[in-house]
């Protein structure tokens, strides 16, 4: 209440509670009479009620005006982002984060050259939490500079904020950063940079996210969603007690939703019109705003205020220092592209900043709508390894074609031209890496700290910030440091603000004659398709023309050259303009001449001593690796290249070569020893057992081949004529097994050689190979020292010798298979209720006294050599074969005393055998010959041959290891019997198996066949040591590079 008394005592009703707003009151109007100064001086100067506001910190806002220390201010600020040459943020530690005291030396350069140039806040993208930055804080405190923080995310595919749970993982995030930040230096937060530009893949149309190659954004065209993820994560940041703020592109809004706002409000206005109601935690707005000369032409300048009655910021706007000019059509070199061209930089960029300051909240004469609470400039210093993110935009502009064949640029100790066309630069053209105010004069690769190179634009923004260069005086401003007092000259600001109207309304009837090839005549109005805003038709502009508007350092776009013309017509109307701005050129002379850098100048280089930048020759390089490869390469061969001297030596030496004995080393202990043993049995009496003697001693020589290849040491033996004992009990052995082969072999579809009888040549298949082979093998057993009794004739394939021979086959068989199962623990598969089968016997030995034990065994055995004739090269899966094994015996009912004599019998068979018209029976049926290799042998042998494609890179394919990997894991092996045959009853193991098998063989997509279950567990790393591998490759290969250097 004293405080409204205190205002009508000045005059004032004292009846408005609202907060001042200066878009919606003329200063001028304030200034001219007593109650207007004492309504400045209470509401907006120094208003009681900014002392009741939330804000607890440095800044606060009230209403559209946002307050440092309790004044109102002017953000001045620099998009500071000090990356040293040769560095790159996105793939370098520190990622961006040169604000610890480890680079001390790099803004300890900086901040006192800001300081000077009246810079009072840095806008500053991105720190880490892992780092702290409590002196690089302290110096900017100490220089008066606030530091305005970003918080950064990756784009809409990685940076999740459309879940309650990823919000609050957010919001975890930034709290704990701003902890780790807060100082007073640091004033406020900006969540997000560009979060709305489609690029960042958070908020689009659908074709615009087709055209990134994503189904859509995250938040499809939602620009409520966007927004109100970006409000939750601004109330974490208003809970830590500092303002919050979001950055937005200049773009519009989703197709879909534009008629939210209408057709007359676009670009980012549109999106804070769209939003603005509902963001109820953001204190200020932020936008990037790029545009030509001046930006009281564009849309968010004339509808901002009429959107929102938050503060808004410009949060990046700037000009770059080049101009695109090939000279040499074709030409790779970036030296051909253009001409750095800092007069455009510095006269374009005090046009943008005195106009972006007569908008501001703390303009007091010569103002247009007060909304602006400043904006930084992009940027202080160039940043060389921004070439490498441009994105083409179409234009007839003849000048791009030749620098798209130098751009992108992976280069970043390398200064580019790269960029894109836009209308927003003098020369049309946006140039990534030159937006600095500071170029880098010379690259101090050692401690980081470049030498820089002040540009025109330095010192013109020094001479309108700390010099008073600027004819707009402020509120607030000290009476030293003001152009004019507004209450002495009323009048002054009404016509420097008609003056730089008109002076702007010539620029843009000027660039539109020249792009558009208008002929305008003086009263006419400038049609809204020749624009600034106008990209498409600016891009579009006529050969040659690029700049119809003369760059100058003495601009006659400033507002004190206003002020000097209408001093000169009416000297009582407004002052002379200061000294300082008279001689624009002088002063810039002047102060480039007097330039010293501050900090650390030592700038050593590579030519002194330090381990981690040494730089030497490539000749050098490549010496030092062919010494060093040859050593360790001659260092693995030393056994081999050891051996191949001996062998050389000894040669020499028996061939009488002079000297060569003497070179002969000493054979080892080893060696010697076999080479006296060998000669005494090649000199002794060969001794022969009674029964070699009596069947092969006396036998001939096999002749020579036809390749007469000389007389062999084998013998034939006798001819056969199954008269012999041995022939007798080995057919007594094949009559023994050949049925119990043709059983099973029937059963599982194993191949015969009956399947081939039209064919005389026809060869024995699987039943006839796994039949001759176990009989011999088996007779070779009933013959050993150990065997209980030696068997003769038919008598060894029954009796005790017959059981001993059972019995150890399968101990010798069954080996690996005994500890597969062992180390899966794998259960019985057989049907539950079944009879015990061949697999239940090998888990559970309880019913061994239902069966017959020892022709349960021989029927184990000829199952799986039956198994593992017809995998082919599968036989390098064992892990594989053991399950294929145990899937099928577990689906075979073994022999026992109640079958009558039957040797096998299917378990449930139905599923397996062919399948039978209705009330057939499936006893005795099977699979068709052939049909283990089309259902089990072929899929596997397909899904090796696709995972080990040489079209992938060794690391990549998947191996014989990597498959018998997957057959030690019980989870994956169960997924192969999940499959369920279309039969009647209940499935076997083998047919759901077999199933499982043929069903992925079929299947189209990888991801679908049997090479999609493997995944790769062996990991073979691409490193130094394959080259020790391939070591003839690479002699020639560094023998061919020396002679290519030499």
């Amino acid at each position: 209440k004293r405080g409204y008394r205190e205002a009508e005592e000045a005059g004032l009703s004292g009846k408005d509670t609202k907060p001042y707003d200066p878009a919606t009151v003329d200063a001028e109007t304030e200034y001219r009479t007593k109650s207007g100064r004492a309504r400045l001086e209470t509401k907006f100067i120094n208003p009681r009620a900014l002392n009741s506001t939330a804000d607890t910190g440095r800044l606060r806002r009230l209403g559209r005006t946002l307050y440092l220390d309790g004044e109102p201010w002017l953000m001045r600020a620099l998009c500071y982002s000090p990356i040293p040459v040769g560095w790159d943020p996105d793939w370098f530690e520190p990622y961006g984060d040169f604000f610890t005291s480890e680079f001390a030396g790099i803004y300890e350069r900086d901040i006192p050259l800001m300081a000077a140039a009246g810079v009072n806040t840095l806008r500053v993208y991105t720190l880490k939490h892992s780092h702290r930055h409590t002196h690089f804080f302290d110096l900017c405190h100490r220089y008066g500079i606030a530091v305005v923080v970003g918080y950064g995310f990756d784009d809409g595919t990685k940076s999740m904020l459309d879940t309650p749970r990823s919000i609050e993982e957010s919001k975890g995030k930034i709290k704990s950063l701003i902890r780790a930040a807060r100082h007073p230096a640091v004033v406020a937060w900006i969540v997000g940079n560009e979060l709305n530009g489609p690029w960042n893949l958070f908020a689009c149309d659908k074709d615009l996210a087709e055209n990134f190659g994503i189904g859509k954004c995250q938040f499809g065209n939602s620009v409520e969603k966007l927004m109100r993820a970006i409000d939750d994560l601004c109330e974490a940041v208003k809970e830590e007690g500092i303002l919050c703020g979001t950055a937005l592109a200049n773009v519009n809004l989703p197709a879909t939703k534009q008629h939210l706002v209408g057709q007359d409000t676009w670009g980012a206005a549109a999106w804070i019109k769209a939003s603005d109601r509902y963001m109820k935690h953001l204190d200020f707005w932020g936008v990037n705003l790029y545009t030509r000369r001046y930006f009281a032409p564009m849309g968010l300048f004339q509808r901002f205020h009429a959107v929102s009655d938050k503060p808004l910021v410009i949060t990046e706007y700037g000009v770059d220092a080049y101009s695109l000019n090939p000279k040499l059509e074709g030409a790779n070199g970036y030296d051909t592209m253009g001409e750095e061209d800092e007069v455009s930089q510095a006269d374009w960029l005090m046009s943008m900043v005195e106009d972006l300051e007569r908008h501001a909240t703390t303009c007091a004469a010569g103002c247009g709508e007060r909304f602006i609470s400043g904006g930084a400039i992009m940027s202080w210093v160039d940043e060389w390894w921004k070439g490498k993110s441009v994105t083409p935009v179409p234009t007839t502009d003849p000048r791009v074609p030749p620098v798209t064949r130098v751009c992108p640029s992976l280069k970043e100790y390398l200064h580019s031209p790269c960029g894109y066309a836009s209308p927003t630069q003098p020369d049309l053209y946006v140039n990534e890496e030159w937006f600095g105010l500071m170029a880098v004069k010379k690259r101090c690769s050692i401690n980081k700290v470049d030498l820089l190179r002040p540009r025109a634009a330095y010192f013109a923004l020094k001479m309108l910030w700390a010099d008073g260069g600027s004819c707009t005086p402020f509120i607030g401003q000290h009476p030293h440091d003001a152009p004019y007092d507004p209450v002495e000259y009323p009048d002054c600001g009404r016509a420097m603000s008609a003056h730089v109207r008109k002076t702007m309304e010539t620029f843009t009837r000027v660039e539109a004659d020249a792009f558009h090839g208008l002929d305008l005549a003086p009263g006419d109005v400038v049609p809204p398709y020749a624009g600034f805003e106008n990209f498409t038709a600016v891009l579009q502009h006529p050969p040659g023309v690029i700049n119809p508007v003369e760059s100058s350092l003495q601009s006659a776009f400033m507002t004190c050259h206003a002020m000097g013309q209408i001093h000169k017509v009416s000297p009582r109307m407004c002052p002379a303009p200061p000294k300082v701005a008279s001689d624009v050129v002088g002063y810039v002379t002047a102060e480039s001449n007097g330039y010293a850098q501050p900090g650390d100048t030592s700038c050593p280089q590579q030519e002194q001593i330090d381990a981690m930048k040494l730089e030497v020759e490539i000749h050098t390089v490549l010496v030092a690796f062919a010494v060093l490869y040859l050593v360790v390469a001659l260092m693995m061969k030393r056994k081999q290249l050891g051996r191949w001297y001996r062998d050389a030596m000894g040669s020499l030496a028996r061939a009488g070569f002079p000297l060569a004995k003497y070179l002969v080393t000493a054979t080892s202990r080893d060696e010697a020893s076999a080479k006296l043993a060998a000669s005494d049995i090649l000199s002794g009496e060969l001794r022969l057992c009674r029964a070699a003697e009596v069947q092969l001693c006396h036998e001939p020589a096999a002749s020579s081949d036809a390749d007469g290849d000389g007389p062999r040491l084998s013998r034939p033996g006798p001819p056969p004529t199954g008269e012999s004992e041995i022939e007798k009990g080995i057919e007594a052995w094949r009559r023994r097994i050949r049925p119990i082969a043709d059983n099973i072999g029937g059963m599982f579809g194993f191949q015969s050689k009956a399947s081939n009888a039209d064919d005389p040549d026809a060869p024995g298949a699987t039943r006839e190979l796994v039949v001759d082979k176990m009989a011999k093998n088996l007779w070779n057993m009933t013959q050993l020292g150990e065997s209980p009794q030696a068997g003769q004739g038919v008598d060894c394939a029954k009796g005790p010798s017959a059981r001993f021979a059972v019995t150890k086959l399968h101990e010798r068989t069954f080996a690996g298979y005994e500890r597969w199962l062992e180390h899966t623990e794998f259960h019985d598969l057989s049907l539950r209720g079944a009879p015990p089968t061949l697999g239940s016997t090998h888990v559970d030995h309880a019913n061994d006294d239902k069966v017959l034990v020892n022709n349960t065994k021989l029927c184990q055995i000829v199952l799986f050599e039956m198994i593992y004739v017809e995998a082919a090269n599968c036989r390098l899966l064992p892990e594989m074969l053991s399950f294929t094994y145990h899937v099928a015996a577990c689906s075979v009912v073994a022999p026992s005393p109640t079958s009558g004599g039957v040797p096998l019998a299917l378990s449930m068979n139905a599923e397996l055998s062919v399948p039978r018209s209705p009330g057939g029976t499936a006893t005795g049926g099977g699979l068709p010959e052939g049909d283990f290799v089309e259902s089990v042998a072929i899929p596997f042998h397909g899904a090796i041959t696709e995972s080990m494609t040489l079209t992938k890179r060794l690391h990549a394919r998947v191996g014989y290891d990597d498959i018998n990997e997957a057959f030690w894991d019980k989870a994956t092996m169960m997924k192969m019997l999940r499959s369920e045959p279309t039969f009647h009853g209940a499935a076997s193991a083998y047919a759901r198996f077999r199933h499982f098998l043929r069903a992925k063989d079929a299947a189209k997509h990888h991801s679908g066949r049997l090479a999609g279950v493997f995944r790769k567990t062996f990991r073979e790393h691409l490193g130094w040591g394959m080259v020790f591998c391939n070591f003839h490759r690479m002699f020639t290969f560094l023998s061919v590079t020396k002679a290519s250097v030499d």
